[in-house]
């Protein structure tokens, strides 16, 4: 009898122990869950963070593009303002050029148009003439230093007839332009020589400019 009660006690234990273990096992088990779970949230959770600090980034560099375009635009629009009236100069001086020859042409049938200017003394015309072949792309240092008729049909150089017309304001304004003051004409007479020759008020002022 006490055999039996001793091995019923026994097995009881080992019912409550193993209850004990499957309790502790369902614990651990939900514990894990649990644990699982959250770690899954905290996954979840960071790669939302990370896809809408992606969406911001890509949304950063798209305004940012958005600002460089519009910058971009905006400074050719800029440039393009700012280069309007030069052309718009540029044009004017081209047509203005275009207008004196023919002019002169008319006027002087028989000599180049910028020798007759320089020859009249038209201080405005020459400088128009300047102004409007260097907006033309015309080497204008070869231009004044060119020979040409004059209304006369004789062969000089600007600085020639403009020295031998007395015309000291239109000889600062080529030698400004750099004018070839060697330039001869047949017999090898250059500008100085002409001035030299001359007898006028503006004889020596002319002298001086050319040596």
């Amino acid at each position: 009898r006490l055999r039996q009660l001793e091995i019923d006690r026994q097995q009881e234990l080992e019912r409550q122990l193993l209850k004990e273990q499957a309790d502790q096992r369902e614990k651990e088990e939900e514990l894990r869950l649990k644990v699982e779970k959250i770690k899954a949230a905290e996954r979840e959770r960071l790669q939302k963070e990370k896809e809408r600090a992606e969406r911001e980034e890509e949304l950063k560099k798209e305004e940012e593009k958005q600002k460089r375009e519009e910058e971009r635009k905006e400074r050719e629009r800029k440039e393009k303002e700012e280069k309007k009236p030069k052309e718009e100069e540029e044009n004017n001086l081209k047509e203005l050029y275009k207008t004196l020859n023919e002019k002169y042409k008319n006027e002087f049938p028989k000599g180049t148009p910028f020798v007759c200017a320089c020859e009249k003394g038209r201080v405005e015309d020459v400088e128009g003439m300047i102004r409007g072949a260097r907006a033309a792309g015309v080497d204008v240092t070869a231009m004044v230093s060119e020979v040409g008729e004059t209304n006369l049909n004789s062969l000089l150089s600007q600085l020639m007839i403009a020295a031998l017309e007395g015309h000291s304001n239109i000889i600062e304004i080529l030698l400004e332009c750099n004018a070839d003051t060697a330039t001869t004409v047949n017999g090898g007479d250059n500008a100085l020589h002409v001035a030299a020759y001359i007898e006028n008020e503006t004889a020596t002022t002319i002298v001086e400019l050319l040596l």
